[in-house]
C-alpha cells in the first residue's frame, strides 16, 4: 500500500483502491462461471463414479450369494439349503431396492 506523500492526500489513495475494486467486479462474472462450470464438472464426475460404484458394489454382492447358493445346494441338508436360498433372495431384493433408490439420488 502507498502512504500519502507530502504532495498527495489520503483520499487520492482511497480512489485509485476504489477504481481497482470495480476493476476486481467486472472480472466476478468470468470467475463466477469458471467455479460453476468447474463445479458442474465434479457433479456429474461425482455421479458417474457413484453409478460404477453401485455397478461394482451389485457384481460384488450377486458372486457372494451365488457362492452362498452354490454352497447350500451341495449339502444334504434340506433345511440348510432352503435357509441359504431364502437368504440370498431377501439379499438381493433389498440389494435391489437400495440401490434403485441410490440410482434415483444420483440423476
Amino acid at each position: 500500500m502507498t502512504t500519502p506523500t507530502s504532495g498527495t492526500k489520503a483520499t487520492d489513495t482511497k480512489v485509485s483502491g476504489g477504481n481497482l475494486s470495480r476493476a476486481t467486479d467486472s472480472g466476478k462474472g468470468k470467475d463466477q462461471n469458471a467455479f460453476a462450470s468447474i463445479g458442474s464438472k465434479v457433479v456429474d464426475t461425482t455421479k458417474k463414479a457413484g453409478n460404477r460404484s453401485l455397478d461394482v458394489y451389485e457384481k460384488a454382492l450377486d458372486s457372494s450369494l451365488e457362492y452362498h447358493s452354490a454352497i447350500a445346494a451341495v449339502t444334504n441338508v434340506e433345511w440348510v439349503s432352503t435357509i441359504a436360498d431364502a437368504h440370498a433372495k431377501l439379499a438381493r431384493e433389498i440389494s435391489a431396492a437400495t440401490t434403485a433408490a441410490a440410482r434415483e439420488l444420483l440423476k
